[in-house]
C-alpha cells in the first residue's frame, strides 16, 4: 500500500544524492579551471570528504540527514574558502554564491532540522557581511540589514514548510493505517462469511445425502427385500399345510429354497446397512495390521453355497503372511462385494479368478469373472457416487447399485487404488489395493 511517509522518505534520499554529485561535480570543474593551487587543493579535499560521506551514507553507517547535512556544510565552508577573490573581480560572484547558499538553505531545512535551519541562515548571513567587508562595497553594506531580514524570514518560511509537510506526512500515514486496520477487518468479516456459507452449504449437502439415502432405503425395502420374503413365507406356509403330500425331494428344494432367501435376505439387509452407515458418516474407522488370506477363506467358505448354486468354481493364487494396513470390516466388506458382484454376473458352469499380488506399497487383489462384462459407459455410471445404477444378473439376479459404491467409499477409507477394467461379453476384472503393513 502506497504511504506518504515512504514517499517523503525516498524523496529525501534522491535529493541528497543528486546534490552530492551536483556538489562533487562543481568541485571537480573548480579544481580543474580555478587558477589557485590552494583553491584547487580544497576543491579536491572537498570531493575527497563528500565521496568517504556518501560512502557511508551507502553502507548505512549515517542517515540520510546527517549525510545531506554535512555535505551542505561542506559546501558552505567550501565557498567561503575559495571565493573571497573572485567576489572582488567578478561581478556575478557573490549573487552566483548567494543563489548557491540560498538553494542549499531550503534543501537542508527539508532535509534537517529546525536547528540546522537557524544556523545555516546565520551563517548565510556572516557570509553576506564577510563579502561586504572583503570587497569594502557600501552598496551591499546599506542593503544588508533588509537583506539579513529576508534572508531569517525566508529560514523561518522554508521551516515551517517542512514542519507542515512532516505533520501532513504523519496525518496522512494514520489515516492510510486506518484504512488498511479497516480493509483487513472486512476481509476478516468476508472471510468469516465464506466460512459460514461453507458450512451452510455442507450441511445442506448433508441433509440432502441424507434424504436421498433415505428414499433409497425406502425404495429397496418397498421392492427388493419384500421379494425373498415373500418367498421364505410362501414357502413356509406350503411345508406347514399338512393335506399336501410332498415327496422328500420336494420338502429338501423347498427347505433349500427357504435357505437362499434368508441368506439372501441376510446379504442384502447386511449391505444396506453398511451402506446407510458409509452415507451418515457413522462407520468407525480402526485401520490395523490385517492378514488378508484369512478374511478372504472365511467370505469363500460362507458364500460356497452361493458357488455352487451358480456351478462356480474358484482359483485362488498363494497369499500366505501378506498383511495390509487396514480396517479388517471393511475388508471383508469389500472382497464380500466384488466377490457376490462376480457370482450375480457369471455364467453357470465358470471360473472366478482370485490374484493377489504383493508391490511395494500396496497388495493388489484382482477378482477375475468370466461372464457377461460391460461397456465404458457402465464402467463410468458405476464409478459415479450420485449414480446408482444397478442390472440384472446372468439367473435374473437384482441388484441395489449398492455394493459397487460401498467398495469404492471403503477403499478410499484405507486409502486404496481401484480400478474397473471389463469386456462386453467376455467378463470383468475388478482390482483393488490396500497399504502394506510397514512394521511398527
Amino acid at each position: 500500500m502506497f504511504h506518504l511517509g515512504g514517499s517523503y522518505k525516498r524523496m529525501k534520499v534522491v535529493t541528497t544524492v543528486i546534490a552530492a554529485v551536483s556538489i562533487f561535480l562543481l568541485e571537480a570543474y573548480f579544481a580543474i579551471t580555478h587558477k589557485s593551487s590552494l583553491v584547487k587543493y580544497i576543491e579536491l579535499t572537498s570531493m575527497m570528504i563528500t565521496f568517504v560521506i556518501m560512502t557511508f551514507f551507502t553502507l548505512k553507517k549515517i542517515t540520510v540527514e546527517k549525510a545531506f547535512v554535512l555535505i551542505a556544510y561542506l559546501a558552505y565552508i567550501n565557498i567561503v574558502t575559495t571565493t573571497p577573490d573572485d567576489v572582488v573581480y567578478y561581478d556575478n560572484a557573490f549573487l552566483t554564491d548567494l543563489i548557491y547558499l540560498f538553494i542549499l538553505l531550503p534543501l537542508v531545512g527539508f532535509i534537517g532540522g529546525k536547528y540546522h535551519v537557524v544556523i545555516f541562515a546565520v551563517a548565510i548571513n556572516l557570509y553576506f557581511l564577510y563579502s561586504i567587508l572583503y570587497t569594502n562595497n557600501d552598496y551591499l553594506l546599506k542593503d544588508y540589514g533588509i537583506n539579513a531580514i529576508i534572508i531569517m524570514i525566508y529560514s523561518i518560511t522554508v521551516f515551517e514548510i517542512k514542519r507542515m509537510i512532516e505533520k501532513a506526512v504523519v496525518v496522512t500515514d494514520n489515516m492510510i493505517e486506518e484504512i488498511k486496520d479497516q480493509k483487513e477487518e472486512l476481509e476478516s468479516q468476508a472471510q468469516h462469511l465464506t466460512e459460514t456459507n461453507e458450512l451452510m452449504l455442507e450441511q445442506k449437502e448433508h441433509v440432502e445425502r441424507i434424504n436421498t439415502t433415505k428414499d433409497k432405503l425406502f425404495s429397496i425395502i418397498a421392492h427388493d427385500i419384500k421379494e425373498p420374503i415373500n418367498n421364505i413365507q410362501g414357502l413356509s406356509e406350503l411345508l406347514q399345510e399338512q393335506v399336501l403330500d410332498f415327496s422328500e425331494e420336494e420338502r429338501s428344494l423347498f427347505v433349500k429354497k427357504i435357505f437362499q432367501s434368508a441368506q439372501n435376505l441376510s446379504d442384502m439387509m447386511d449391505r444396506i446397512l453398511n451402506w446407510s452407515k458409509s452415507q451418515l458418516d457413522s462407520f468407525t474407522f480402526s485401520p490395523e495390521k490385517t492378514e488378508l488370506c484369512n478374511i478372504y477363506k472365511r467370505v469363500l467358505d460362507y458364500h460356497s453355497e452361493l458357488l455352487r448354486d451358480k456351478d462356480l468354481t474358484y482359483e485362488s493364487g498363494v497369499c500366505d503372511h501378506l498383511y495390509v494396513w487396514a480396517d479388517i470390516n471393511m475388508v471383508e466388506i469389500i472382497f464380500r462385494n466384488l466377490l457376490v458382484n462376480a457370482v450375480k454376473f457369471s455364467h453357470k458352469g465358470g471360473v472366478i479368478k482370485i490374484n493377489i499380488i504383493a508391490k511395494k506399497n500396496f497388495v493388489i487383489t484382482e477378482i477375475i469373472d468370466q461372464g457377461i462384462g460391460m461397456n465404458q459407459k457402465t464402467i463410468e455410471r458405476l464409478m459415479n457416487p450420485f449414480d446408482y445404477y444397478t442390472s440384472k444378473g446372468t439367473e435374473k439376479e437384482k441388484g441395489h447399485g449398492l455394493g459397487i459404491k460401498l467398495v469404492i467409499e471403503m477403499i478410499e477409507q484405507n486409502q486404496g487404488t481401484f480400478n474397473i477394467d471389463s469386456t462386453e461379453g467376455k467378463g470383468s476384472i475388478f482390482k483393488y489395493g490396500l497399504p502394506v503393513y510397514q512394521g511398527e
